[in-house]
């Protein structure tokens, strides 16, 4: 069975503000040409965010302030503070929180998604080993720093265009 935190994060949430995930499997492709070697990956379901990300409804209401309302803003943040809110209540920390992994329903309502870099919230587990306990930030010097690799959260290579 696969085992990905991933995936347990999100067989484990169920919440009007994170998508649904409806199911996992494995898809087992032919191998390469160069080896013998069968391809392997995963595929994950779950529930359409038909409205689109945040992040483009963003761009397209930037210069239409009328049709981006106040009240349509304060709901938005309503619905990532919810979902947010049940996401720690569950012990989890999403890492990833951008306006691009913050799905529209059918609503236009918020769900957040993508729970690809969440972790076991350590502070609130007392059960979690802590894997930076003695961590000092001086210490991490360049890209080959354990600390620097283990402690990555975020998109990599994100920056505002």
């Amino acid at each position: 069975m696969l085992k990905n935190l991933e995936i347990e994060a999100m067989m484990r949430m169920r919440h009007k503000r994170i998508v649904t995930f409806h199911g996992v499997g494995e898809i087992f492709g032919p191998p390469n040409k160069n080896d013998d070697v069968p391809r392997v990956g995963i595929f994950v379901l779950m529930q359409l965010g038909c409205g689109g990300d945040l992040s483009h409804y963003l761009k397209n209401a930037y210069k239409k302030l009328f049709e981006f309302p106040w009240s349509k803003r304060i709901q938005f943040a309503l619905d990532i503070a919810e979902g947010m809110e049940y996401i720690h209540s569950e012990n989890f920390v999403h890492r990833d929180l951008k306006s691009m992994n913050v799905l529209l329903d059918e609503n236009g309502r918020c769900m957040i998604a993508d729970l690809g870099l969440t972790c076991k919230n350590v502070r609130s587990d007392p059960s979690i080993e802590p894997k930076f306990k003695n961590y000092d930030p001086n210490e991490a010097k360049g890209e080959d720093s354990n600390y620097l690799q283990d402690a990555h959260v975020g998109t990599k290579c994100w920056k505002v265009n």
